[in-house]
């Protein structure tokens, strides 16, 4: 009788620490799951990106392409035409639809309006594109000698978690760069060109 209840007093301390052990065990496990969404939510982080471009021409003249804002497609290869979906040609709430030469589109709305120094946008309607938010700035900077420093920037958060923020880091940016370089490009030679209709003037 003895013996048995040693047995059994044996078996219950071997389950105890068995059950100690699993909810250890557990315990790492949600706690290495719950420290991977932690890493997954620093990992979607906004990845931040630019390419900048020295203009021959005064920030004025630069204002007067870019504050066109209805005609991005002037200055934007990629771009086939624009949609105004707003009575606002410009300024802070303004928006278009920009479609695609391969059919796909995306919405943008000014967020920031600075004459003669840029402007903000935030993209939206990003269907054909693997992002969750997005921004894209324009900044315009005076040089000496009427020239103008141009910084075109985008602001964006991957989908797919860690997968995505590297694609982000590496493959995107990469093709963002051939757009992006593109455009100040186009700018460059617009703001060059004879004539611009309907420019807005730009004032300090």
């Amino acid at each position: 009788m003895g013996l048995f209840m040693r047995q059994s007093a044996a078996r219950d301390k071997m389950t105890n620490v068995a059950g100690r052990d699993s909810i250890l065990m557990t315990g790492t496990v949600i706690g290495n799951a719950y420290d991977f969404r932690k890493s997954s939510q620093r990992i979607e982080q906004m990845i931040h990106h630019e390419r900048t471009l020295e203009i021959n021409a005064t920030t004025e003249a630069i204002w007067a392409v870019l504050s066109r804002f209805m005609q991005i497609d002037e200055i934007a290869p990629q771009i086939a035409y624009v949609e105004a979906l707003t009575h606002e040609a410009n300024g802070i709430g303004s928006k278009r639809r920009c479609y695609f030469e391969n059919g796909s589109s995306l919405v943008e709305e000014v967020t920031e309006w600075d004459p003669n120094r840029g402007y903000s946008v935030r993209l939206s309607d990003m269907t054909a594109m693997p992002l969750t938010d997005a921004h894209a700035t324009i900044a315009i900077k005076p040089l000496d000698g009427a020239r103008t420093r141009v910084i075109w920037s985008m602001d964006y958060a991957v989908k797919y978690g860690p997968l995505g923020w590297f694609l982000g880091q590496t493959l995107m940016k990469m093709m963002m760069s051939k757009v992006l370089d593109s455009n100040l490009k186009a700018l460059a030679n617009k703001v060059n060109s004879d004539h611009i209709p309907d420019a807005e003037p730009a004032y300090y």
